[in-house]
């Protein structure tokens, strides 16, 4: 799947978007929000966000 411009998000802007909202929305509606605007499997964003949450 491809997002509203066409195109699947690199892993740079996914772990930008997912640093944004990770904090205001908490990892499992982030991960979700972020999927469905990336192109990305929710799955993969999942492990990315917690990822970025252990490290951060």
């Amino acid at each position: 799947p491809l997002d509203a411009g066409g195109e699947t998000w690199d892993t740079q802007k996914v772990d930008a978007a997912l640093a944004d909202r990770v904090a205001a929305a908490g990892v499992k509606q982030a991960s979700m929000e972020i999927a469905t605007l990336s192109g990305w499997n929710k799955r993969e964003v999942y492990a990315r966000a917690l990822a970025l949450k252990d490290r951060g």
